[in-house]
């Protein structure tokens, strides 16, 4: 827990993300599976109040988006979903800020 506390300070005081999955390789040698790197990671969650995204630490993203749609994130990068294949969803989306949509709904 020690290293992992470590680990999500790196995280806090660079500005960077991680998901649960590469925290787990992160520590491989510490941790025998993925389960106990995520359960240790709910144990720090519990002993800080803080919910993982509040310390960059963030579940894979699943799915995509596609349609005419523009994403603008809070660090100025913005994401375009108009592609055939659709876009994955951002990891974090609380730091979607702008949402243009050309859609009729």
């Amino acid at each position: 827990m020690v290293r992992m506390l470590a680990t999500i300070y790196q995280l806090l005081a660079t500005g960077t993300v991680c998901t649960k999955r590469e925290l787990y390789y992160l520590h491989l040698e510490l941790a025998q599976t993925p389960a106990y790197t995520y359960a240790a990671l709910d144990d720090i969650s519990a002993l800080l109040d803080a919910d993982p995204w509040e310390m960059n630490v963030f579940n894979t993203a699943k799915g995509l988006i596609a349609g005419p749609l523009m994403l603008t994130l809070s660090c100025g990068q913005t994401i375009d979903c108009n592609t055939r294949w659709g876009t994955s969803v951002p990891l974090d989306v609380g730091s979607v800020v702008e949402i243009q949509l050309t859609a009729k709904l």
